[in-house]
């Protein structure tokens, strides 16, 4: 394994049943890389997290981490891996203070360092205000914000997103926007998302799904571009269809424009004869 290198996925393949959900996925992830994973809903991204963390095994290929096998060595890898899951983490009766200091202990954090540790991140995620509540009670943004604390708590080198911004406002967004590129350079991230801020201002490289396949890797390749890979099409192709399905609307306007030009005509003759009868 290269020494930068955190994560090798090669020809993965994982199915439920007959329905395949991934085939022959390869990417890589070096150290200090934000890399953000597009798709639909059903993709696939989900999934490859899931194998990612070891709650799944790949049916076909292989998945390292660390050079470790996820599913083999999960105990290990998640002292060094963050996770928000696309499902909340978060213990709906337990209360803010509660879950940090769970966390605090799960970690080996006690005394003053996990009540510096805390009080970082309570100030960090804007979760001050509503350290006493129980998360069944805090708004969707808090609970997010939360989870997000949670997944940082131990400043693991590797960082696994699901839907990070969702909940967020646009001030919360751009907060963790900053705090993600603050982090970036010691730090692994890959992201899954459906916010194209999120993309544009943090990846610096993006994977694109499709029915299971990977599209698309690379740098953000503009908004119509992705638009085609996240449709499993070539964006030349959908340039061209673009192209003659606006000629095509065309012709039908210009059809329709001297179809109506010929009625009015007719009219106009009509309403001529119509006269020139009643004259006679």
């Amino acid at each position: 394994m290269a020494n930068d290198q955190i994560i090798k996925v090669e020809k993965v393949g994982f199915s439920y049943g007959k329905t395949e959900i991934l085939k022959d996925i390869n990417f890589s992830l070096n150290k200090g890389e934000i890399v953000a994973l597009l798709g639909l809903n059903g993709a696939g991204k989900t999934t490859i997290f899931k194998m990612l963390t070891g709650q799944h095994f790949p049916l076909d290929g292989k998945i390292k981490v660390y050079g470790l096998h996820p599913a083999k060595s999960r105990k290990k890898l998640l002292e060094k891996v963050g996770i928000l899951p696309e499902i909340s983490p978060l213990d709906l009766e337990f209360t803010v203070e509660e879950h940090l200091e769970y966390a605090g202990k799960i970690y080996g954090y006690a005394g003053v360092e996990r009540k510096n540790r805390n009080n970082y991140l309570l100030q960090r995620f804007e979760i001050m205000d509503v350290f006493y509540q129980k998360a069944g009670n805090l708004s969707k943004g808090y609970r997010q914000r939360l989870a997000l604390a949670l997944a940082l708590y131990n400043d693991p080198p590797l960082v696994i997103l699901d839907e990070p911004g969702s909940g967020l406002d646009p001030r919360q967004l751009e907060s963790f926007h900053n705090y993600l590129k603050l982090i970036s350079n010691k730090k692994t991230i890959i992201l899954s998302t459906h916010i194209i801020a999120d993309v544009k201002k943090l990846a610096n490289r993006v994977i694109v799904l499709a029915s299971g396949r990977k599209t698309f890797e690379g740098s953000y390749p503009g908004d119509n571009a992705l638009r085609a890979y996240l449709l499993g099409e070539n964006p030349e192709s959908s340039k061209e269809k673009i192209k003659n399905d606006s000629a095509d609307l065309s012709m039908k306007e210009k059809f329709s424009s001297n179809l109506q030009k010929n009625q009015s005509v007719e009219q106009k003759n009509k309403i001529k004869e119509n006269n020139t009868g009643e004259n006679n």
